[in-house]
């Protein structure tokens, strides 16, 4: 098994750091910049970049909603997957939300305990700073346990 921390980096130094831009990716839980980006912008615009944000390699699908569309890659080579979904409410506004889930296989990683989905939603707050507000989340099924951050913009 291995550390969550580690898994949610590989995740989403992967996964969330724009393809392309030259900017090196940092190991945190969330990335800021990334979601600054998210925040910053309109439907139309989000669902033309969406696919950008998943290297070569993955598989991605996307997932009309009333809301705007949920991108969804998936890593073959270690069956890790990223989900991202920004909710809107109209086309001409940023996001209010954004839903980002990590999934991985079941045993992949090491047990969650309260404590753990605490520090990690701390650790996602400090990396977001004050203009964000962070909620952590983690589901398991049969074959896969996912963990969930759901960010909303503070006013």
């Amino acid at each position: 098994m291995k550390p969550i921390a580690t898994c949610l980096a590989v995740v989403l130094v992967v996964g969330l750091s724009r393809v392309g831009d030259g900017g090196e990716a940092q190991a945190t839980i969330i990335s800021k910049r990334d979601t600054d980006y998210v925040f910053s912008l309109t439907r139309p615009v989000w669902e033309e970049r969406s696919k950008k944000f998943f290297p070569r390699g993955w598989i991605v699908r996307s997932a009309a909603h009333d809301t705007g569309t949920q991108i969804i890659g998936f890593d073959p080579s270690n069956d890790i997957g990223l989900s991202i979904r920004p909710l809107y409410q109209n086309d001409y506004d940023p996001p209010d939300t954004l839903v980002v889930d990590h999934y991985f296989p079941v045993g992949t990683l090491e047990p969650m305990t309260d404590e753990m989905k605490n520090d990690m939603e701390r650790a996602a707050q400090k990396d977001l700073g004050s203009a964000y507000s962070v909620r952590l989340n983690y589901t398991t099924t049969e074959k896969l346990e996912a963990i969930e951050l759901i960010v909303t913009k503070n006013k």
